[in-house]
């Protein structure tokens, strides 16, 4: 029924893909990270790559290793990217996920050149709505305004991206639940 789904935090490697078995069906694009963090895939139907002109050489860019890449299927219907990201958390992170950001921001086609679908793990929410503490049930979000500010300063703003809404957390522990994975488009 989907042409393409997205995967992050897939924890994947060489030799765990290797042994892994998978059939013919779909064709799937690895950005490894390590045993114990990161990761990312795509997994795209084969008779989707088929309709487009898929170049072996460059359609799989992979930004920063684990994190970022991008599909970049072509066709005669137009151009795609499809990128998945999974963002870093803890020590240090915030100037990572800038980097990743200028990084992904260079490799996009113009708004007009290609569709483009972004899915992932953004480790930062849009609203302080979108993390709640779990014992008192306050909004705690707020801590990541810059954060998104600059998301949409080098990404989604020159990218032309609009999210696709959903209200519900997509992660939670001990202490929050908090909506960090988004999908965006610019149809």
């Amino acid at each position: 029924k989907h042409d393409f789904l997205m995967l992050e935090n897939t924890h994947s490697n060489k030799g765990k893909i290797i042994k892994a078995t998978t059939p013919s069906e779909p064709r799937i694009f690895w950005s490894h990270g390590t045993n114990h963090q990161a990761g990312v895939a795509i997994l795209v139907k084969v008779e989707f790559l088929k309709q487009v002109n898929f170049p072996a050489d460059n359609g799989w860019i992979q930004v920063d290793p684990g994190r970022t890449a991008i599909l970049r299927p072509s066709g005669q219907a137009g151009n795609v990217d499809l990128f998945c990201v999974y963002w870093a958390i803890g020590e240090g992170s915030k100037e990572f996920g800038k980097a990743s950001m200028r990084k992904l921001a260079a490799k996009l086609r113009k708004p007009q050149a290609a569709l483009k679908v972004m899915a992932g793990d953004l480790n930062h929410v849009v609203s302080k709505a979108d993390r709640i503490c779990v014992t008192s049930g306050s909004f705690i979000g707020a801590g990541d305004h810059g954060d998104e500010i600059d998301f949409q300063v080098m990404l989604v703003i020159p990218s032309g991206l609009a999210e696709w809404s959903h209200d519900h957390s997509t992660h939670s522990n001990s202490t929050a639940k908090s909506r960090i994975d988004r999908v965006y488009t610019n149809q």
